[in-house]
């Protein structure tokens, strides 16, 4: 499967870091990828069928995985992946921990203030798993009620 870098850079979920247009123009996130030979990639290995590191074989595996060696084969670069969570994307792509980030993450107003966004490849809907015994939740309704109790990653709705 051969993809244009181009192509890569307008559809994946890549972020960037926002920059300021009062600051003297200095080498794009792609000159300094291309004059390193890499490409970092930050990823949240936890995300299975997106960015997962496979417990026992520490391989990764994932459509963003996919995607990002793609990205790297067109580019003529090595990728290198650098773990990441939703609770730390922003600083992490920021402070030059990685060149773009990988794993399905959502635009939200807050993302958006710092990062840059190209064009989802992916879209979700929202999830609510329960146990069967639950005798309290059997329909999405009966979470938005006082006393139910909501766990998400953090960071993951920021």
């Amino acid at each position: 499967m051969r993809i244009s870098s181009l192509l890569v850079f307008c559809t994946l979920s890549l972020v960037l870091p926002v920059q300021s247009t009062a600051e003297p123009v200095a080498p794009s996130h792609l000159d300094r990828v291309l004059a390193n030979k890499e490409v970092r990639v930050c990823i949240w290995p936890d995300y299975y069928s997106i960015t997962y590191r496979n417990p026992k074989t520490q391989q990764l595996s994932g459509i963003d995985i996919d995607l990002a060696q793609e990205l790297g084969k067109d580019l003529g670069v090595s990728v290198r992946f650098v773990d990441s969570s939703f609770a730390k994307l922003i600083e992490d792509v920021t402070q030059d921990r990685c060149d773009v980030a990988m794993f399905a993450i959502g635009v939200t107003p807050i993302r958006s203030k710092s990062l840059a966004f190209t064009h989802p490849h992916l879209a979700s809907d929202i999830y609510a798993i329960t146990s069967k015994a639950n005798r309290h939740i059997k329909r999405w309704d009966d979470i938005d009620r006082k006393g139910s109790i909501v766990a998400v990653a953090k960071g993951d709705a920021a």
